[in-house]
């Protein structure tokens, strides 16, 4: 399992992105998982608000104040839509909509980046998927499910002597482009692959989950 510390931001953007409204900052978290993209969200948002007072987005909540609905309020109007072509609901739709304004506004087509290759991708489940195919790399919500369906505990104990060198975050930071690990350890845990029925998961029996907990 890989749990990559959030991305990090100035003390001045981290100020910046604690003043947005609640949706805001989701989108901030949405967006992209490199602090480049996630700040030309956050210029991207604040300067429409300087320029208009109003936000690139308006949210509609439902009776239990959750969202319901986002309508893209940077695409062109239009009488057949009711004053947008972007409009987004059901299940999540905040994040539904973070992808349309990062992809179709910000003009960033791959803002997701594989952990073990740096490999670019325009979706975080196409980067999750890939990190599973690829390299065995598997995110906490992924684990979980596999250790469900396997019966195994899913969060298993750190060897704490058993780790590996801060280099292995240092070169797997770098592949994504991204600023290393420059402090902690990174701790390496070995759970066995179970044995799936053969219709199952295409994991091989004979290999093992590599757990990375990070502590920066």
């Amino acid at each position: 399992m890989i749990s990559p510390p959030p991305v990090q931001h100035t003390e001045a953007a981290q100020q910046l992105i604690n003043s947005l409204k609640g949706h805001e900052k989701s989108m901030i978290n949405y967006s992209a998982d490199t602090e480049e993209h996630q700040l030309r969200a956050l210029v991207a948002i604040v300067d429409h608000r300087l320029t208009t007072s109003a936000g690139v987005c308006v949210v509609t909540t439902g009776q239990s104040g959750g969202i319901k609905t986002v309508t893209c309020s940077l695409c062109p109007s239009s009488p057949s839509t009711q004053g947008s072509e972007r409009r987004f609901d059901k299940k999540n739709p905040i994040r539904k909509f973070t992808v349309h304004f990062v992809h179709d506004h910000l003009q960033v087509p791959k803002p997701f980046h594989c952990f073990g290759c740096g490999q670019e991708f325009p979706f975080s489940q196409d980067r999750d998927r890939h990190e599973k195919a690829v390299h065995r790399l598997y995110r906490p919500k992924a684990f979980k499910a596999l250790m469900k369906q396997s019966g195994v505990p899913s969060t298993p104990s750190v060897d704490e002597d058993e780790t590996l060198s801060t280099s292995l975050a240092h070169e797997q930071s770098d592949a994504r482009g991204l600023s290393s690990v420059s402090s902690g350890q990174v701790g390496r845990d070995v759970v066995p692959v179970p044995n799936y029925p053969q219709n199952g998961p295409s994991v091989p029996q004979s290999e093992e989950v590599c757990v990375y907990n990070f502590d920066v």
